[in-house]
């Protein structure tokens, strides 16, 4: 029925669960670096343009503090920062 197992011979399911294991890490590692790298991108695109450097962001904000405006200003910048990708500390701040 069953033929017993040359010792000899490796068998493919303990090689495999082997591999996976280093597979699963690179695609983590892979997945760690990515998001450094599109992180630092963001970071020094902001300082490179000087996003917030004298309060701009701030100063604009605050201009239309008492206007009609107001409310359809934040909710468009609040929708532009959750598009990029800002961090939720910053959207709630």
């Amino acid at each position: 029925m069953h033929e017993p197992l040359d010792p000899t011979q490796s068998r493919d399911d303990t090689s495999a669960a082997g591999t996976s294991g280093v597979s699963r890490l690179r695609r983590v590692a892979y997945a760690a670096i990515t998001i450094f790298a599109v992180s630092a991108v963001f970071w020094l695109s902001a300082n490179i343009i000087g996003l917030d450097e004298n309060g701009i962001l701030n100063q604009t904000l605050q201009s239309f503090a008492g206007s009609p405006w107001a409310l359809v200003v934040v909710a468009a910048a609040f929708s532009t920062a959750s598009l990029i990708g800002a961090p939720q500390f910053l959207l709630i701040a």
